[in-house]
């Protein structure tokens, strides 16, 4: 996969048509802060949790991009959202998300084939994984949005 095809497909994933329905980006359009924070499932997070969680993973991503290796703290995994504005989550998750982007873009197409530092897999796996991950709680953000 050249840079170029891995860029295209995590815009379209983010914010595109992706195959399986409305991109992430979308899915958080008309949400305003009582929505976001709301419990509608008791036992599932709110989608301002998702949102803080998603948009620590990119940041995640993009942190492993550049060298770094560090552990994965609850607190890092799922960052408190609780007085968070969900205007400033969503803009939190579309700078992280451009940042990504332009560490792709700087990666070359042989970067995207580097091993992530201290994991068993490369950074064309982990990006593959980041939209998978996506993909999986753009869902859940859906099913709240009709909760």
């Amino acid at each position: 996969m050249t840079v170029e095809r891995m860029l295209a497909a995590l815009q379209e994933n983010f914010d595109g048509q992706p195959w399986h329905g409305s991109p992430l980006r979308r899915l958080l359009d008309g949400i305003d802060d009582a929505r976001a924070h709301a419990h509608p499932l008791p036992a599932a997070r709110s989608i301002a949790e998702l949102l803080a969680h998603l948009s620590a993973w990119i940041e995640i991503a993009d942190r492993r991009m550049h060298g770094e290796e560090f552990e994965i703290t609850p607190e890092l995994d799922f960052p408190d959202a609780t007085n968070a504005r969900f205007a400033d989550l969503v803009s939190q998750l579309e700078w992280r998300h451009a940042s990504l982007l332009r560490t792709v873009r700087e990666l070359g197409d042989d970067g995207l084939l580097r091993m992530v530092r201290g994991k068993p897999y490369s950074i064309q796996w982990m990006l593959h994984g980041v939209m998978h991950h996506n993909t999986y709680h753009a869902a859940q953000i859906a099913l709240l949005r009709k909760s």
